[in-house]
């Protein structure tokens, strides 16, 4: 499987995200103290986005593991 990076747009943290990881899904950054709720925009190349707080909460909203 491949896999591609991206930079959290908040902390800069390095995210490795597996490629069956679709646009439209959310998944949260693995600094321990940023946290953030991230949405995939794009692929080819990668892009994410911060998720507004807002957004996360609701049990749709949840993001999970970056793979």
């Amino acid at each position: 499987m491949a896999i591609e990076v991206v930079a959290c747009p908040n902390c800069g943290q390095k995210l490795a995200i597996e490629e069956y990881v679709g646009v439209g899904a959310q998944v949260a950054c693995a600094n321990v103290g940023c946290n953030t709720s991230l949405k995939i925009t794009q692929r080819k190349p990668l892009k994410v986005e911060k998720v507004p707080l807002k957004g996360t909460l609701n049990a749709d909203c949840r993001p999970g593991s970056y793979g």
